[in-house]
């Protein structure tokens, strides 16, 4: 018994997949650390789940809403898909960044967002000047 809970059984009948783990830091999308995670959980957020990666959070710019080492999942984007405003994982100079993406559709450019007041935002961009790497779809946070 696990914390004085019910025994768990030997065999669960389980299915995991493998998602890879990106920081912010990765050139490139830098496949060299994966977590298993259960299959049928990751459908509950995700259609296509080997599209799925896990990004670490690093510093404050989306505080309060996301935290230095809260960990996300991305649906990674792909070209063709319809953007919409969310949270997203974007590729800038400093790496992988979590951001805020709000549409300006009239003049097909987007506004780059952050929640923390101390850092800027970024409005007015063309909208393919924008990398994207993935749509958030869920998010683990600290609770400290």
């Amino acid at each position: 018994a696990i914390f004085g809970g019910d025994a768990v059984p030997e065999s669960t009948g389980l299915s995991t997949i493998a998602i890879p783990v990106l920081r912010a830091g990765d050139a490139g999308d830098a496949l060299g650390r994966v977590r298993l995670v259960d299959e049928a959980w990751l459908r509950r957020f995700s259609h296509k789940p080997t599209g799925v990666s896990i990004v670490m959070v690093e510093g404050d710019a989306m505080s309060p809403s996301l935290r230095d080492g809260d960990e996300v999942l991305i649906q990674r984007y792909l070209a063709n898909e319809n953007l919409r405003d969310g949270l997203y994982v974007i590729r800038a100079d400093a790496g992988l960044l979590v951001r805020r993406i709000a549409l300006e559709p009239s003049r097909n450019r987007v506004a780059v967002l952050t929640d923390n007041p101390a850092y800027p935002n970024w409005d007015g961009l063309l909208r393919n000047g924008v990398q994207i790497v993935g749509r958030v779809i869920w998010a683990g946070l600290h609770i400290a």
